[in-house]
């Protein structure tokens, strides 16, 4: 086989003959051509293995690996790094899809700007109810708009939670695969946690395409592997813990300790979602008695059996994790609250998503907020009888801003420098709200 490969697509396979004609399809038509699709067999069923013949018949780009027993996710994208010889890899869940752009859109990217690693974002398909719901996670204001190209060092308290932890929405240089030589874990659920984390301390140059929506992620499906997580409910937080002892090794837990926190919070609640209440209580239960002193406390336990209880539904596991999900922003929203206690505040924006903050700020009683809009037409209005003017008439007020639509951030930032000469910070409460990022990373101090 020609070795001249761009990109090396490793794709483990087992019992998906219903969806893998659908993933193999998507990844023949790539816009790009210079690249090789390795599916390691493991140890699927003859259906699946029929599928799996006909394709490597058909084109050469095709390769095929045999497990010669069922080993789990994790070996199977070991066995095909090991076989793997492009410049790049890209992994391929065998039940979802992919843009015919994707890989070339990553590639070109990547080489644009030198890359170790690339993220970008995608769309969750809804196996039930055939929607399609795109999943951005924006980056802070300080790298996104000012770096692009960031590492560890520039957002250390935030790191972990740039991107789900899934290697499905990146693309690794292969060259810095093999200098760290970081494996998966050989584990049936959990198995990218580890590889992804550590990859992005070790990567000297990361980049994420903002609004990319290249990778079709398929939920609800009644297969899905995640389903298995009550089969395995110990496995994610052993993988954090060894998350953990590796930064301790390299020395640079404190460095990384926020994000951590932040990390496992994320995916201990990924983890309750999706398991039934019994195996949560058990879980809890261990995390108390086993892990608590190891991580900080950062499971406040009585909030998470809150958030359990209410979205305790008897439906299937992705609508209780979009509940809890709905929930955990709440909790966010009380910590944003917290931050802004007793200060001057300014909602940028009397549109619908400012009088729907408006709503929440009344309910709990904030006094100290007025709104600012550039429609003068609105000034002396108010909005839940918080006032509404031009920016001016806070100049020597404000204290804070919040931004609910971060698509006009830089517009307000220089707005507001301009406007105001008192020291103020802009908070990017949607940025904050939808992410796991530490609030100061969500902040902007003025110029």
């Amino acid at each position: 086989m020609n070795k001249n490969k761009l990109v090396s697509v490793i794709v483990p396979v087992y019992n998906c003959e219903k969806y893998l004609s659908q993933c193999l399809d998507t990844l023949l038509s790539q816009t790009i051509k210079e690249i090789e699709i390795i599916c390691v067999d493991d140890d699927s069923n003859s259906e699946t293995k029929n599928i799996l013949h006909t394709y490597l018949c058909s084109d050469e780009r095709i390769r095929v690996i045999s497990n010669e027993s069922n080993r789990g996710a994790g070996y199977s994208r070991n066995i095909g790094l090991i076989n793997a010889v492009g410049e790049y890899i890209y992994f391929v869940d065998s039940d979802d899809l992919c843009t015919e752009n994707m890989l070339e859109e990553c590639y070109v990217y990547a080489k644009k700007n030198n890359l170790d690693i690339v993220i970008c974002d995608y769309i969750e398909c809804d196996e039930k109810t055939g929607e399609d719901i795109q999943i951005i996670r924006q980056l802070p204001f300080a790298i996104r708009e000012e770096k692009e190209v960031f590492n560890c060092c520039d957002i250390p308290n935030s790191i972990f939670n740039i991107s789900t932890v899934a290697t499905w929405n990146k693309l690794y240089k292969r060259e810095f695969l093999l200098e760290y030589d970081i494996k998966f874990s050989e584990l049936r659920n959990s198995e990218d946690i580890y590889f992804n984390s550590i990859l992005l301390v070790l990567a000297k140059r990361i980049g994420k395409m903002e609004n990319a929506l290249f990778y079709k992620y398929r939920v609800n499906r009644k297969e899905q592997l995640s389903g298995g997580l009550d089969k395995n409910i110990y496995e994610a937080l052993k993988e954090l813990i060894k998350i953990k002892e590796k930064l301790e090794e390299l020395g640079r837990y404190d460095e990384f300790k926020v994000s951590f926190e932040n990390l496992f919070y994320d995916v201990m609640m990924y983890s309750f979602a999706h398991i039934s209440r019994e195996n949560a209580d058990t879980l809890i239960d261990y995390y108390k008695s086993e892990v608590a002193f190891q991580v900080n406390n950062c499971l406040n336990i009585e909030s998470i059996k809150t958030i359990l209880n209410e979205s305790n539904m008897e439906a299937g596991c992705y609508e209780k994790h979009c509940k809890v999900m709905k929930l955990i922003r709440k909790y966010r929203f009380l910590q944003f609250l917290d931050a802004i206690k007793g200060r001057n505040v300014v909602v940028w924006g009397a549109a619908l998503r400012g009088k729907a903050l408006g709503q929440e700020l009344h309910k709990y009683n904030m006094d100290k907020v007025r709104y600012v809009d550039l429609d003068n037409s609105k000034w002396n209005e108010t909005v839940c009888g918080y006032p509404i003017s031009g920016v001016e008439s806070v100049s020597d007020w404000v204290d804070v801003i919040v931004i609910v639509n971060s698509r006009y951030t830089k517009e307000i930032r220089k707005m507001s420098a301009l406007s105001i000469k008192k020291n103020f910070i802009i908070v990017e409460l949607d940025t904050y709200m939808n992410s796991f990022y530490d609030y100061n990373d969500c902040c902007i101090s003025k110029l």
